[in-house]
């Protein structure tokens, strides 16, 4: 009689065997591609090496009896939620509460920064050149000062402290032309600025000038006073008055040629 072979240990050993070819395998694998590797188990944040900060930028605006206002547009980052937070003290209208956000969401596009860990907080500090506190902070004329403020901070620079403007902003960068620019311009040059940017086409400036002619009525000779309005460069007057040079630009692009440190 011939006695048969136990193979009861074939299977298991079999089974050993694939398992350490698969292993092998997908080690090597991952080892010849560790991009793969990365990808699948290492997450790296997009603000990882953002840094908590604030910026601030000179505004310009005008009272409504028409006194000058010097102050600044603030943007803090902080810890919190990928929110905009603008602080309402003093009491800010809705068309400036716009301005600012769309400030905020160009300034965001622009340097490609993700704040889903941190809150953009806006602020505003105005007072009149006779320092008395305005308490209403109105118009969408910030919007250019608010996306260089935010452009500061995400992007860690530092903001002129000689350099003043005025400027609505839109989506696409572009700058908007705003109101009372002459007035906006004394403020600024009666402030010590240096520069006095301004949006595309508003750097004139329109004026009376007193003319006296003579004229003879029956034997006497008549002086008559008119006023006739002339433009000038807005440059030339912030010039000569303070001198403080104005510059028009079209866009945020434009803007930051001149804005930072």
């Amino acid at each position: 009689m011939v006695k048969r072979r136990n193979n009861t240990w074939l299977l298991p050993v079999m089974l050993i065997v694939v398992a350490v070819a698969f292993g092998s395998g997908f080690f090597l694998s991952n080892f010849l591609n560790p991009s793969k590797v990365i990808e699948k188990y290492i997450e790296v944040p997009i603000n990882q090496t953002l840094s908590l900060s604030s910026s601030s930028t000179n505004v310009v605006a005008v009272s409504e009896d028409g006194s000058g206002i010097l102050g600044k547009a603030n943007i803090e980052l902080v810890p919190g939620k990928g929110r905009i937070l603008i602080n309402t003290d003093p009491f800010i209208e809705a068309d400036t509460q716009l301005s600012a956000e769309t400030a905020i969401k160009y300034a965001l596009n622009y340097t490609k920064v993700n704040i889903k860990n941190n809150d953009i907080i806006v602020s505003f500090n105005m007072t009149f050149t006779n320092a008395s506190q305005a308490d209403v902070v109105g118009g969408p004329s910030a919007g250019s000062a608010l996306t260089v403020a935010a452009i500061a901070v995400l992007e860690n620079k530092t903001v002129r402290n000689d350099i003043s403007l005025t400027g609505t902003v839109e989506l696409n960068g572009s700058i908007g032309k705003v109101g009372s620019v002459p007035e906006k311009a004394a403020a600024a040059g009666k402030a010590g600025m240096k520069i006095f940017l301004v949006p595309k086409d508003q750097a004139q400036i329109t004026y009376s000038e007193k003319v006296s002619e003579t004229e003879m009525s029956n034997g006497f000779e008549i002086k008559k006073i008119k006023y006739v309005q002339k433009t000038d460069s807005l440059n030339n007057y912030t010039l000569s008055q303070w001198n403080m040079t104005t510059i028009e630009v079209e866009n945020v692009l434009d803007t930051l040629q001149y804005v930072f440190e």
